[in-house]
């Protein structure tokens, strides 16, 4: 399943990139952070580090899932790492993917606060608003529109939705407002 490499032209990458970008997301936020580190030049590369890390761990899950699946069952698994640990069985625990779905929350939580916090932080600039007034609207917010995301199909249809509105925010939005920056600085030396 690994072979040929390369297969795909880089127009089909680029789809391929904009549908699964969801995955993706959160090394953006460190543009949100900086600002509140405190020694940010050496803190720097941790924050390299950790993207890093994660690229890897993304990298090697992708890899070990193209090897187990093939593409037609890859096409209709919704989780396929879950799917693949099935296998794993111990005779003193019935279901392994539940324990690897607690783990996992440990690492999701994380991300969901600082992705509320970069939220509120954001729309406290943009609109003045305080985020201790903001951030609770949020989160009801949120849990609210969890109780209409009641099926797989809609919950595809905002995980499209969030890919393609982030794939933007990083390939046009971002650099347009580095490239903005980067001139303002310029024009005033």
């Amino acid at each position: 399943n690994l072979f040929p490499i390369a297969q795909h032209s880089f127009l089909e990458i680029m789809k391929g990139m904009k549908g699964n970008m969801f995955s993706f997301f959160g090394f953006e936020m460190l543009l949100l952070y900086y600002p509140f580190i405190r020694k940010a030049k050496t803190s720097q590369k941790y924050a390299h580090y950790a993207n890093l890390v994660t690229t890897i761990v993304y990298t090697y899950l992708m890899i070990l899932t193209l090897a187990f699946f093939s593409e037609k069952q890859l096409a209709s698994a919704i989780w396929a790492y879950l799917s693949m640990i099935k296998i794993i069985q111990f005779p003193f625990i019935e279901r392994f993917e539940y324990i690897i779905v607690s783990v996992w929350a440990f690492f999701i939580l994380p991300n969901v606060s600082f992705t509320l916090w970069g939220v509120s932080r954001g729309i406290k600039e943009a609109l003045g608003i305080k985020q201790k007034y903001v951030l609770p609207v949020i989160i009801v917010f949120i849990f609210v529109l969890s109780f209409f995301l009641n099926n797989r199909n809609k919950i595809n249809l905002i995980n499209t939705w969030t890919g393609q509105i982030g794939f933007v925010y990083i390939y046009v939005y971002l650099p347009v407002l580095w490239l903005i920056q980067t001139a303002k600085i310029k024009l005033r030396r």
